[in-house]
Parts: C-alpha cells; sequence; structure tokens
C-alpha cells in the first residue's frame, strides 16, 4: 500500500477541507490508498470540516483505502468523541 501523508493548517477551513479532498482524489487516482492526517497543527474544526473529513474518509474507504489520523489535541479529539467519530476514525495520540 503506498501511503500519502496530509498535514492540513492549523484551522481546517472550508478552503483547507476543499483542498484536503482534491488532494485525496488526486492521490486515489494515481493509485495511493494509504493517508496519514497529520493534525498537529489543527486548533479547531467545526461542522462544515467535519464534514470535508467524512468526504474524504468515505472515499478512501470506498477505495479500500485507509486513514489514520494522529497527533490531535484535545479539543478536536473531544469534538469527535462526542459525535462517536472517535470510533470510526482510527486515530492516534
Amino acid at each position: 500500500m503506498s501511503i500519502i501523508y496530509l498535514k492540513p493548517a492549523e484551522i481546517i477551513d472550508a478552503d483547507e477541507g476543499k483542498s484536503l479532498l482534491s488532494r485525496v482524489q488526486a492521490a486515489l487516482d494515481s493509485g495511493i490508498t494509504g493517508f496519514h492526517l497529520d493534525c498537529s497543527d489543527v486548533h479547531s474544526i467545526d461542522e462544515q470540516e467535519l464534514g470535508h473529513l467524512l468526504q474524504a474518509f468515505k472515499l478512501i474507504t470506498e477505495a479500500q483505502g485507509r486513514l489514520l489520523i494522529f497527533s490531535i489535541n484535545e479539543s478536536v479529539h473531544s469534538f469527535l468523541a462526542e459525535r462517536g467519530l472517535d470510533l470510526v476514525f482510527e486515530i492516534y495520540p
């Protein structure tokens, strides 16, 4: 499995979310199915940006790929946990 490393900006805003989706689609189109999402610089996420993340996750899983999310802060982890998504995503400290 080929892997691509993605590192979004401090705040995953609408533009960053769209950029994430386009990078994921381009990688999938080139045969890459492994994705490491480094969130060490992400300080917050909202519902719209969560939608982009879920869309990316769907694209990846439909392609039999794998998304690993790591280095998230407590605020982002809590946001995901409140929605039960900490059980859906593979999250590593």
